[in-house]
C-alpha cells in the first residue's frame, strides 16, 4: 500500500502546518511515484542514500514553480523532503538506519545526485 500526503501529515505532528501546501504535496506525488520508490529500493540496494535517484527531479521541479513556498535553502524545507521519504519508504517495509545517538544515519549523495541544496541524506533497510 502507497503512502499519502495525509499519512506525511499524520505520522509527523510537528509539520502539520504543510498540511495543504500544494508545494509540498506536488514533491510528495513526485516522490511517491512507483518509478521513484523503485529507484529508491534500487539505491537502497546498492548502499546510497534513499533519496539519491530523486533529489534531481525534486530539485527541476520547484525550480519550475514561481514563487514556490517549498525553497530548499531552508533547512526545515529539506527536512520535509526526508520525512516524505520516511514516510513513503516506511509503507514499503523500510526504515531508517539508526545512528549511535538514535536519529537515521546518513550517507553523503553521490556525485551523480548532482544535488545542489542536499549534501546527504538517510540510509535505509528492510524491516
Amino acid at each position: 500500500m502507497n503512502a499519502t500526503f495525509y499519512d506525511f501529515i499524520t505520522q509527523n505532528p510537528s509539520w502539520k502546518d504543510f498540511d495543504g501546501n500544494a508545494d509540498a504535496e506536488i514533491i510528495f506525488c513526485v516522490l511517491s511515484r512507483n518509478a521513484s520508490v523503485n529507484s529508491m529500493i534500487a539505491a537502497i540496494a546498492d548502499g546510497k542514500p534513499a533519496l539519491s535517484p530523486c533529489v534531481m527531479a525534486v530539485e527541476n521541479l520547484l525550480e519550475d514553480v514561481p514563487e514556490t513556498t517549498m525553497t530548499l535553502d531552508r533547512d526545515r524545507n529539506r527536512q520535509a523532503v526526508g520525512l516524505m521519504v520516511k514516510t513513503i519508504l516506511a509503507a514499503h517495509g523500510y526504515e531508517p538506519v539508526p545512528d549511535k545517538d538514535g536519529g537515521a544515519k546518513t550517507k553523503p549523495l553521490p556525485d551523480e545526485s548532482r544535488a545542489r541544496y542536499f549534501s546527504e541524506a538517510a540510509i535505509y533497510r528492510k524491516i
